[in-house]
This record gives structure tokens, sequence and C-alpha cells, in this order.
């Protein structure tokens, strides 16, 4: 039977350097950089900055690929998405962050984001709406680092 979930990492440790557990709550994660603290909490990533998503942990880095660690098909639903703060001051305006869906490797959904990467900004919940992948993909357009929390999916039988 289907199973929604929404996933936060705040049950994973913030030391220096961990990574997501292959597996982690049905899916293999890849691309990031190891889990940040959220909101003005000490940040242990190798491109430094604060994460702006809530919660105690998120995802950091350029991009983020999320594969079914069962083989299932999932539902995308949903995803808090931020600019990273530590990268607010090198003037960029802002930059976009394209989310793909794909099935055996084929592309079967894209959708761009655009986002500030100032403080002003802040997490925004952004409705996704990606059905029957086997992978999703966050892709930053530039060099700018953002953060991923509270990811809502649902996985397939």
């Amino acid at each position: 039977m289907p199973s929604t979930t929404t996933i936060s990492f705040d049950d994973i440790s913030n030391d220096p350097g961990v990574a997501v557990p292959a597996g982690y709550e049905g899916f293999n994660w890849t691309g990031y950089d190891p889990i940040t603290e959220s909101f003005g909490g000490d940040v242990h990533t190798a491109s430094g900055g604060q994460s702006q998503a809530p919660g105690k942990h998120s995802l950091k880095g350029l991009g983020f690929k999320m594969t079914s660690a069962s083989g299932s098909k999932f539902e995308v639903h949903s995803a808090i998405i931020a600019a990273d703060s530590g990268f607010s001051d090198n003037g960029a305006a802002a930059m976009d962050v394209t989310l793909i869906g794909r099935v055996s490797g084929n592309e079967v959904f894209r959708k761009i984001l655009n986002r500030s990467t100032g403080y002003d900004q802040g997490p925004t919940e952004v409705k996704i709406d990606c059905k029957d992948v086997d992978e999703f993909e966050f892709i930053a357009s530039a060099a700018e680092a953002f953060d991923v929390d509270n990811v809502k999916v649902t996985i397939g039988e």
C-alpha cells in the first residue's frame, strides 16, 4: 500500500561530514553537502554558510538526487526550498532551481523555480506534484547552494 511521509532529516546527526544513510526514509540520496543545522545553527558543510530551511536539519548543496531504495516508483508532492544564506554576499541576484523526475533514466517531469539568493526571501514551500518516477533531482542553475527540507513524498508498492 502506498505510504505518504514528510522527510525532514531532523533525526540525522549534525556531526561534521555525516552522510544521509543509504535507504533513509526509503531513498538513496546523492549530491549534497553533509547535513546542516538550520536557521543560525552551526553548519557542517564543505562550503560553509548557514541553512535557511526550517527544522533542525536540511540538505544543502548545488543539487540533490533521490532514488527509491526499493526500486518502487514514488511521487514528490512538495518541498521547502531556500537559497543558502552563506552565498548571499556574492552579488548574485537570483538563481533557478530545476526539478527533474525520471523513469529508467528518461526525463518525464521538469519544473523550474526562480529563487532569490538573499536573506530576505526565506524558505518557501514549493508544490511539485511529480508522479510515478524512480529518480528525482533538485539542481541549481548557477554555482549557488540552496537548502531542501520537508520533502513530502508517497512511495508506491
